[in-house]
C-alpha cells in the first residue's frame, strides 16, 4: 500500500514538474507563432495625409503628434437629421464605454 502510494505520489509530482510545464510551453508557442505569422501578412500602406480637422472642443488634431496611436475621424452632415440622431447614438455609447480613460479623448 506504501509503495503504490508512494509512486502515486512520484507521478502527481512528474505531472506538475514537467508534464504541465510541457503542455504550457506548447500552447504559448502556438500562440506567438500565431502572432508572427499574422505580423508577417501586415504590409506598409504608407501613411495618413494631414487632414484639417478639428474636434467638438475647437481643437485642431495634428496627424504627426498621432503616431502610433488610434484616431477615428468622422464628418457629420448636420443637415441630415437622420445620421445625426445615428452618430449622436454611438457617440453617446462611445462616451459611455471609454469616459473614465484618460488616454481616450472624445
Amino acid at each position: 500500500m506504501a509503495k503504490k502510494r508512494n509512486w502515486l505520489q512520484i507521478g502527481i509530482l512528474l505531472l506538475f514538474l514537467v508534464g504541465f510545464p510541457i503542455v504550457s510551453y506548447i500552447y504559448l508557442k502556438k500562440g506567438y507563432d500565431y502572432r508572427v505569422e499574422a505580423m508577417q501578412e501586415l504590409k506598409d500602406y504608407g501613411s495618413i495625409p494631414g487632414i484639417p480637422a478639428t474636434t467638438v472642443w475647437g481643437d485642431s488634431v495634428d496627424i504627426e503628434k498621432q503616431s502610433n496611436q488610434i484616431v477615428v475621424l468622422h464628418y457629420i452632415n448636420l443637415s441630415d437629421n437622420e445620421e445625426k440622431a445615428l452618430i449622436g447614438k454611438y457617440m453617446n455609447e462611445l462616451h459611455q464605454q471609454f469616459d473614465g480613460i484618460e488616454r481616450v479623448r472624445l
